[in-house]
């Protein structure tokens, strides 16, 4: 059994590792399966003592008022035999034999986190000692209970250190042992106390009665220790730990054990007892007990673990494969996952997945439907057949039939075909887009590459194109060639067949009649829904062979051209991870197997996962974030961010730096201020929707919208300063100094040339946007704004009194020359705030 405990001490360790503290979480956490005793007392109520005497050991810090300040989660591995050693959680395969260095350790990592202070913390110390003298245990030391605050104290340290040790001993599977001096009413004990609140039956809780030795002369213990004063499940244990006095004269353990088995044995209060007393039974009792607890929930951890195993896989399985270090290595993971997206799409259009009877719609629907449409009988009417065929036959009107008036009405009414058949071949092209952007989606590993996943889309929709070009070509080259040459053997049908009918053919003075002209037409019509039935059928042949048929076959070959001449730098540049992925995931920072740094020579983040947290920091002011500014903005020039999340150390986690890449292998970064945002939207105790925290992060839109935000707010202060009254109206008003659409604009032109350069082609576009909104609030909104000036005046004067006067137009509409500079300024110099540590790198 004693296996069985250091297997559940070194699952402690592996979730100490991995960062499992028992913290509530969306997976199942193994801490808080495993069993475990916490140490609950009062201040001075001799916890630490007892401690100490289990071990066997002096190490803990002691002292006046609150001296412990952290959790300790204390684990005793018994050794067969060697020299007794400790090894902190903090400082792993650095070895403590020295145990008055344990205590020092312990006192500089409590004010490492917590200050030379008096507050508290619950981040726990990890202890491990390894000695032949201890019996395999985890104890955990809770800070004791008080009820008051000392100076130095803040006033809400009871009520801290009390929440505190109700989360750990509320949770099942803690055993509580509960410290209480004899010497005092055990009804006001602070440890009874709270272990009847979580466990009132007891069931959880073992009694431990110290400072026996020093209850007032006629008193005793007896009726505790026996349960008669409070009956717990388990029997009482008494102790009796060192003095003051022994602590100064530094007596050892093994002589303070022989005197406590002494006092026990011959004190006749207690001499029944002396056989269940002790420190040394104490530690004896807790094993066995522990051992039970892990006997009886080994099924119920094994199915934790099964079940953890299999949601972490699912997650990695999410997440995606390793990726390759070499450059072989990643041009064929890419392939891979473009195989597995050009897989998907054939299945779209094979039937497997849905999608694909929608290009067997626009065939049999819309394309028939489309030609129905023409209506060719009303271009065929009466007077358009006259006027064709009489143009046709010129100054020589034709002798037998009006064979050029055929031609003519035959060419201009198969002309229309074009219409529909272009808009066949835009229909399935649109299908086939929706096809395209249906099987990326469904794509899992192009799910976490969005770089990758960009460039997939991009390739695909570019072949599309050209084969849209293409079947567009060769189906109205189809049309083209019914126009271009006849069917004559169907009009040389037609005379015999009214030759057999008896109709008399018509005289030369009779071919310009309604008759004649109405026969002419009926023919064209014949010959023209004949074509329109053969290319019914045609068409969608076309647009299968040029547009479905090559998509099946090669949809993504002039990617993989292109793909097979990028270097290994470039095809890394591939897969950067979403930063969606990663807004509710803790990440940590490890050097080494870096594919970043292997091909960099820098420090890249290895993503080691944890579980997501649902427990964030408050968004609560601007505080935050005008720290995290200030050191970006200083740090910015000296790191370079390399993965989509990452940070600069000094205690700053999880701080999301979404890059985007941009053309030969540069990068952007999102600047100091955008980092900022997202590493407080990212930490908020509210949850924050990623699309939120992704655009907080966007330096152009953070620079368009502070502008704004700044300029209409100078407004309001400007007011005051000339009218001396305050009118927050101004805030969401027109026209004033300065220009806030003058801000706005000029501010998302300059992030623009800063974040991705004026050679990028957003940059003009937003140029000529920002200088046609600064022209028009110069000249035709602030015309408009001196004409209401006028009317107002016009109406006033002439019609005084009528209702009409008393709607006045709005005068504020532009702005003057100075306004429109100044606000240009200012949106320049806002963009260039927000956008400090944003530019392309070269990599």
């Amino acid at each position: 059994m004693e296996n069985l405990i250091a297997l559940v001490n070194r699952l402690q360790q592996a979730c100490t590792a991995l960062g499992d503290h028992g913290e509530d979480s969306a997976l199942p956490t193994l801490w808080d399966a495993l069993p475990s005793i916490a140490v609950v007392g009062g201040q001075s109520s001799g916890k630490s003592s007892v401690l100490e005497s289990v071990v066997g050991r002096d190490f803990l810090p002691r002292g006046s008022g609150i001296v412990t300040r952290r959790p300790l989660v204390l684990q005793l591995n018994r050794i067969s035999e060697g020299r007794e050693y400790a090894e902190f959680g903090h400082l792993p395969r650095k070895r403590f034999t020295d145990f008055a260095a344990v205590r020092k350790e312990i006192s500089d990592e409590t004010d490492r986190e917590t200050g030379r202070t008096k507050h508290i913390s619950s981040v726990p110390i990890y202890l491990s000692i390894y000695s032949p003298n201890v019996v395999n245990l985890t104890l955990i030391d809770l800070p004791g209970l008080t009820k008051v605050a000392v100076e130095g104290q803040p006033d809400s340290i009871v009520q801290d250190i009390e929440n505190m040790v109700r989360s750990y001993i509320e949770k099942p599977n803690c055993i509580i042992l509960a410290i209480s001096p004899a010497n005092q009413d055990l009804a006001t004990s602070d440890a009874i106390k709270i272990s009847r609140e979580v466990d009132p039956r007891g069931e959880r809780t073992f009694g431990v009665l110290t400072k026996i030795d020093l209850m007032d002369k006629g008193t005793d213990a007896v009726d505790i220790l026996e349960g008669r004063s409070y009956k717990l499940q388990f029997p009482w244990i008494g102790v009796v730990n060192r003095s003051q006095a022994d602590i100064n004269k530094s007596v050892d353990m093994i002589a303070a054990r022989r005197r406590e088995k002494e006092y026990f044995a011959n004190t006749p209060e207690y001499k029944h007892l002396a056989s269940r007393m002790g420190s040394e039974h104490l530690g004896k009792v807790l094993s066995k007990h522990l051992e039970a607890v892990i006997k009886s929930r080994i099924p119920g951890l094994q199915s934790l673990i099964n079940k953890t195993i299999n949601e972490l896989e699912s997650e990695l399985s999410r997440l995606g494969k390793p990726i390759a270090t070499d450059a072989g290595g990643k041009l064929y993971m890419i392939m891979e996952i473009c195989r597995s997206f050009d897989g998907i799409f054939k299945e779209h259009l094979d039937g497997v997945r849905p999608g694909g009877d929608k290009v067997y719609n626009v065939f049999d629907n819309l394309l028939p439907a489309a030609l129905k449409r023409l209506q060719f009988d009303k271009h065929l009417s009466m007077d358009n057949v006259r006027k064709l065929i009489t143009e046709a036959d010129g100054y020589q009107p034709h002798l037998i039939a009006p064979e050029q008036g055929y031609r003519r009405l035959i060419e201009s009414t198969l002309v229309t075909i074009k219409g529909p058949a272009e808009a066949s071949v835009d229909a399935v092209h649109g299908i086939l887009k929706d096809l395209v952007h249906k099987a990326i989606s469904e794509t899992h590993e192009l799910k976490q590459y969005p770089s990758l996943r960009v460039e997939v889309s991009s390739a695909a929709v570019e072949s599309l194109e050209r084969m849209r070009d293409e079947s567009k070509k060769a189906t109205l080259q189809l049309v083209e060639m019914e126009c271009s040459y006849l069917t004559v053997d169907f009009f040389r049908k037609l005379p015999q067949d009214i030759e057999k009918g008896g109709n008399p053919t018509h005289s030369i003075f009779d071919r310009y009649n309604d008759s004649y002209l109405r026969r002419v037409g009926s023919n064209v019509l014949s010959y023209v829904n004949m074509v329109c039935a053969t290319l019914r059928n045609s068409i969608p042949k076309s647009i299968v062979y040029c547009q479905v048929r090559e998509a099946k076959r090669s949809l993504l070959d002039h990617f993989f051209t292109d793909l097979g001449k990028k270097e290994g730098k470039q095809l890394v540049l591939l897969y950067i991870l979403s930063p969606i992925l990663f807004l509710n995931e803790q990440i940590f920072w490890d050097d080494e197997n870096s594919v970043f740094k292997e091909e960099y020579g820098q420090p890249s983040p290895l993503l080691i996962w944890r579980l997501p947290s649902s427990r964030m920091r408050p968004f609560s002011s601007l505080g935050p974030i005008l720290k995290k500014l200030k050191d970006f903005a200083v740090e910015s020039s000296k790191i370079e961010w390399v993965s989509s999340f990452g940070g600069l150390g000094n205690g700053i986690e999880s701080l999301p730096t979404d890059l985007v890449w941009g053309k030969e292998g540069a990068y952007l970064k999102n600047g100091a201020l955008g980092v900022a945002l997202m590493s407080v939207t990212s930490t908020a105790k509210v949850k924050i929707s990623p699309f939120v925290a992704t655009l907080a992060a966007n330096p152009t839109f953070v620079s368009a919208l502070f502008a704004w935000v700044i300029a209409q707010s100078s407004k309001v202060f400007l007011n005051f300063w000339v009218e001396r009254k305050w009118d927050f109206r101004i805030m969401v008003a027109s026209g004033g100094m300065p220009s806030s659409h003058s801000a706005l604009c000029t501010a998302l032109t300059t992030s623009v040339a800063i974040c991705h350069g004026v050679a990028d082609s957003l940059f003009p576009v937003c140029l000529g946007f920002s200088l046609i909104v600064m022209y028009d609030a110069i000249g035709v909104r602030r015309h408009a704004g001196m004409q209401a000036e006028v009317l107002n005046v016009i109406i006033e004067d002439l019609f005084q009194g009528h209702p009409i006067s008393q709607r006045k137009l709005k005068e504020l509409l532009g702005h003057t020359p100075l306004q429109v500079v100044a606000g240009a300024l200012l949106g320049i110099l806002v963009a260039w705030f927000c956008c400090q540590g944003c530019g392309a790198i070269s990599v």
